[in-house]
């Protein structure tokens, strides 16, 4: 079998307040499969990140990874303050729509995950089953500090391989450890700028939505305690986004969540990884088997 699964690539027009922007989102598995999978990547990453886990769960579902806005192979917007969390959930909602979606599961890695739980708290969600990766309800004050620090630095590159040293040491402790990864990691997380160097493939104004959030938590748990599916998360045991005193209360909230601690991980565990991906294929199959039995 394959390492990673390559995807059909597809492309929607999505309105914003400054007119409409043209969103990528990939595609893998059967497109008539009725099981469908939602995958979204976090802050400043892309769809491309599920190769391997399409790779690992095409035959059970249908697998569908955007690239928000601002990222991968997406428009970038005209005007930077429009980077919000509001626009990217009127994002996946519009697209979920304009596909016809009623019921999906859905994978959330960081950000990703702050989208699902925005949308699953919603009535009437489209969301059946939601997994969250290395993300809770709350992202304090001190993380949104470093996060907002890190887009904004985006730093240029004279060759890829100094790219691919940078990647290497950015996200060496989130379980991706095989060369395949990191080569992987590198195609589908660069640009080329007009002078010939190189930088991430993200834009870097992505950093203006943090400026007014950087005086407080920002805080979902309204929407979090309005959940009534079942949900799974993936804690990074090292995260400094996703700390033992979140998870604690989340599963006080929500008592029937699955945690799994994963020791010496930090944000965000990726989902590269075979047992990180094994975890999840784990808990998604069960709900594939009761839909069997109940039907």
């Amino acid at each position: 079998m394959n390492k990673f699964a390559n995807p059909t690539k597809h492309t929607v027009t999505l309105p914003d307040p400054a007119g409409t922007h043209q969103m990528v989102y990939y595609e893998w598995g059967n497109p008539q499969n009725p099981r469908v999978l939602v995958c979204l990547h976090g802050l400043t990453r892309n769809g491309r990140d599920f190769d391997f886990l399409a790779a690992a769960l095409h035959n059970e579902y249908r697998i569908l990874a955007p690239d928000l806005i601002g990222r991968g192979k997406s428009d970038w917007l005209k005007d930077p303050d429009l980077y919000t969390i509001h626009q990217y959930v009127a994002d996946i909602m519009a697209w979920m729509h304009q596909l016809g979606l009623k019921e999906v599961d859905w994978l959330g890695v960081s950000l990703g995950g702050i989208i699902g739980m925005l949308i699953a708290g919603q009535p009437h969600s489209p969301i059946q089953h939601l997994a969250l990766d290395d993300i809770g309800p709350i992202v304090k004050r001190t993380a949104v500090i470093h996060l907002s620090s890190e887009v904004a630095e985006n730093p240029t590159f004279k060759t890829l391989g100094e790219l691919k040293e940078f990647l290497k040491k950015t996200y060496a402790t989130t379980g991706m450890m095989e060369s395949y990864h990191w080569d992987h990691l590198l195609a589908y997380d660069h640009i080329t700028l007009p002078d010939g160097t190189y930088a991430r493939a993200y834009d870097p104004e992505l950093f203006r939505s943090f400026v007014p959030m950087q005086h407080e938590d920002i805080v979902f748990w309204p929407a979090f305690e309005t959940i009534r599916v079942p949900m799974f998360l993936l804690h990074g045991q090292e995260s400094a986004v996703l700390t033992p005193d979140i998870c604690a209360e989340m599963k006080r909230l929500q008592p029937s969540i699955t945690i799994v601690d994963l020791p010496g991980i930090t944000h965000a565990p990726s989902l590269m990884d075979e047992k990180h991906i094994g975890l999840v294929k784990q808990w998604l199959e069960q709900f594939a088997t009761e839909k069997q039995v109940s039907g």
